[in-house]
């Protein structure tokens, strides 16, 4: 069994990556386990759910979506994008206490990447 710690330090080596995979892998490791601490703040919660949105919409293949589907998904990519960095606006004004550092780091890595 991983602690929280061990895995928001795999995370960020995910986020390092360029793989649009891996970041995805990476939101969920992290959104899993943030969402089971009572009383967290649901902002940062929703910066990664949004963000793996914005990955989904932004980098699905036309052979497999058609192109007015991808078309659509793009645009609906950009409103995604507005809606992240709003979120990580907020998310890096605010401390999350004990992890404070790793959700920070990992807010970085994600506005580096958008």
């Amino acid at each position: 069994m991983r602690t929280i710690r061990e895995n928001l330090e795999s995370s960020i080596r995910l986020f390092k990556t360029e793989k649009v995979l891996n970041h995805i892998k990476a939101c969920e490791l992290v959104f899993l386990d943030l969402i089971n601490i009572r009383g967290f703040d649901r902002d940062a919660l929703k910066t990664l759910a949004y963000y793996q949105k914005y990955l989904i919409e932004r980098h699905q293949s036309i052979k497999k979506v058609g192109f007015k589907k991808k078309l659509f998904n793009y645009l609906k990519s950009i409103i995604s994008k507005f809606k992240v960095i709003n979120l990580l606006n907020k998310c890096q004004a605010k401390k999350f206490g004990d992890g404070d550092k790793y959700l920070q780091d990992i807010f970085v890595l994600i506005r580096k990447s958008i």
